[in-house]
């Protein structure tokens, strides 16, 4: 089973954890709810898609921006902790 240890193991981090400037790229979504799922797909987070994250926010939101489009949206802080990324490698860096 996969598990948030091994998930750890591969490098991997819940978006809540991210800091305020940080790049990274979506890996993984854990949740079998299939309302959330669809409301993260509408907010453009599946697995691939890179975001920045702009502001950890006092009301326990975070504010990213999607890379690929540049567009903002916040997401709560119980939502991104089922949000899985990983340090994005920078576009001039990718082969």
């Amino acid at each position: 089973a996969d598990t948030p240890l091994l998930r750890r193991e591969r490098g991997w981090s819940p978006l809540d954890e991210a800091a305020a400037g940080d790049e990274v790229e979506v890996v993984s979504v854990f949740e079998r709810d299939r309302q959330l799922l669809e409301f993260l797909n509408q907010l453009d987070i599946h697995p691939g898609a890179r975001l920045q994250v702009v502001s950890r926010n006092y009301d326990d939101t975070i504010t990213f921006r999607r890379t690929a489009s540049g567009r903002e949206a916040q997401l709560g802080v119980a939502v991104a902790k089922k949000v899985w990324v990983t340090v994005a490698v920078p576009a001039a860096l990718v082969p």
